[in-house]
């Protein structure tokens, strides 16, 4: 009959490790030996996949993170590029208005050169009017001179005659002069009027230019700025 330690040698060590006789010979202690340290390496490797997976999810957290950061950045630059758009349709509707006043004072400016010649025929047949109205208020005192004494009644009434004749003269005249002057002045009016709306078109749409051009520059920083976090 074979004793234990006989046993574990010749039979057990053959059948549990395949004939090998290196194992067959070892004793139970390095057996155990050799179990524990495989034991061990399994512990460490298992350690070492649950450190790469906690790394992983840590990555793939940090990478969700990343995702909805650069996402609200690209809807916030969206939404400031859609505004600049809007921005850009109002300014364009702006320059239609610039260039329908633009031509508006264009054409109370080629109206000012129109009325130019107007302007210095007018002052020119008012100084006319004046000259002549020198020359019958002279004549009208020359004739009274001349007249002061008439023979006859005829020849007093003929001098009533041509006195009021030289009046009605004078007072038409007169009445020219004042429609010349009257036609004048509105027409310097309003040459002032239209030169003072040119100037205030100018001056706004100079204004409404400069705002519009601020507002998109402004918006065109922000936009750097967001493509640059974007990026980053």
């Amino acid at each position: 009959m074979l004793s234990g330690g006989d046993y574990f040698k010749t039979d057990v060590c053959p059948n549990n490790f395949g004939g090998n006789t290196e194992l067959a010979n070892c004793d139970l202690s390095t057996l155990l030996n050799i179990g524990a340290e495989a034991e061990k390496r399994r512990e460490d490797e298992f350690q070492k996949m649950m450190c790469n997976l906690e790394q992983v999810a840590k990555n793939n957290k940090l990478l969700h993170y990343d995702i909805r950061r650069k996402n609200a950045i690209i809807d916030s630059l969206k939404s400031q590029i859609d505004e600049n758009n809007a921005i850009i349709c109002n300014l364009k509707s702006e320059i239609n208005k610039f260039k329908q006043k633009y031509i508006e004072a264009k054409n109370c400016n080629n109206y000012l050169y129109s009325m130019q010649p107007e302007i210095e025929s007018m002052k020119a047949e008012n100084n006319r009017l004046e000259q002549e109205l020198e020359q019958l208020t002279w004549e009208y005192c020359e004739f009274q001179k001349s007249h002061s004494e008439c023979p006859t009644e005829q020849e007093n009434q003929n001098r009533i005659n041509t006195i009021n004749h030289f009046k009605k003269l004078i007072a038409d005249a007169k009445k020219q002069i004042d429609a010349s002057k009257q036609k004048i002045n509105c027409l310097t009016e309003t040459n002032e009027k239209l030169q003072k709306r040119i100037c205030f078109i100018s001056n706004e749409m100079k204004q409404i230019c400069q705002k519009q051009v601020e507002k998109i520059k402004s918006y065109d920083d922000i936009i750097c700025k967001l493509q640059i976090q974007l990026k980053n």
